[in-house]
């Protein structure tokens, strides 16, 4: 701690924070009490066990800072707080994704150029194709597709990270993207013989959001129930308004998520162990990818889950009095 805030023991005991940090302090004891001034009076209204965090810079370090108040027979004794520099961690978390940025941007060029040359092969610009040909033309087709997803969701975490994707918003009619995401997946409930079903008010008011975004949102969430809901299960589409926001809840009849999983279910990289999941293709970012766009909106996300009975997601966006959100458009790439 001494270290960190720049300040010897004997010089903060006995003092409050608020003269400890006072003028002439330290640039790092500056910054740290400072901190604490904001968040002490929060602190005797938390509830028993209630930590904040929060992290700051000061002379080129990142501090995480985790503030508990210090509570005996419901009354607030003091607290106890824990800094920690996290420099290190920060460097190297930046540098872990600017090399998946640069590794994404290097893998599409090459994958472009496969699935040109399989489309151009199954139209036949080089001859027909026997039956076995066709099938393994279909094989690289299906796995050229998948390997663009992962790129696609690589780079999509490395802007999300960075602070560089952009939200290109405008007045946006929710239940046509509602539709349009459910029309592009129900070809895929069918097949897996899920009973696919929406319950939308049409009178929904229009969201300011980036319908494409949104739309990825959706598909995201959709193709999760359509994937851990076995044959004979039922998923269901409902959207409505609830105290100045449009909420959206996909449920499902599926495998449901462990209470142990559901406190890393929207880790980077993170798949359940359950057999279902195991033997389903996927990333581990699709849900930190949905998430993050979701509060990129202002808006939440979270889920409700037992395991075996299925899951319920839900995720809200805020709506301005005119019935519009107020959603600020992201710079960057």
């Amino acid at each position: 701690a001494e270290e960190i805030l720049d300040a010897q023991t004997s010089r903060l005991i006995g003092r409050s924070v608020h003269s400890a940090g006072d003028q002439g302090a330290p640039d790092r004891t500056a910054a740290g009490l400072a901190v604490l001034k904001e968040w002490l009076p929060r602190g005797w209204d938390a509830r028993p066990g209630q930590e904040m965090e929060a992290r700051y810079q000061v002379e080129r370090r990142t501090i995480k800072v985790r503030l508990a108040a210090v509570q005996m027979a419901g009354e607030v004794l003091g607290a106890v707080a824990v800094f920690r520099d996290m420099t290190r961690e920060v460097e190297a978390d930046r540098a872990k994704t600017e090399f998946i940025s640069t590794v994404s941007h290097e893998l599409r060029t090459p994958l472009t150029a496969i699935k040109g040359y399989t489309d151009l092969l199954g139209m036949g610009a080089v001859g027909s194709l026997n039956d076995s040909q066709r099938r393994f033309l279909e094989i690289i087709k299906s796995n050229v597709g998948r390997l663009g997803n992962l790129v696609a969701e690589l780079l999509d975490i490395s802007r999300i990270e960075s602070g560089r994707m952009a939200l290109e918003v405008e007045p946006v009619a929710l239940p046509e993207v509602l539709e349009q995401a459910l029309a592009s997946m129900r070809g895929n409930f069918a097949t897996r013989r899920v009973l696919l079903s929406a319950q939308v008010d049409p009178d929904l008011p229009p969201v300011l959001a980036d319908r494409r975004r949104i739309l990825q949102v959706l598909t995201n969430l959709l193709q999760n129930a359509c994937q851990y809901t076995p044959p004979g299960g039922q998923a269901t589409l409902s959207a409505r308004c609830v105290d100045g926001h449009v909420r959206v809840d996909i449920r499902d009849t599926g495998i449901g998520i462990s209470e142990e999983d559901q406190s890393h279910i929207f880790e980077r990289f993170f798949r359940a162990d359950h057999p279902v999941v195991l033997e389903t293709q996927g990333t581990g970012l699709g849900l930190v990818i949905t998430k993050s766009i979701v509060e990129m909106h202002h808006g939440q996300l979270w889920l409700q889950s037992k395991l075996g009975e299925g899951s319920t997601f839900s995720f809200t966006l805020p709506l301005s009095a005119e019935g519009h959100s107020t959603v600020p458009s992201a710079s960057g790439e």
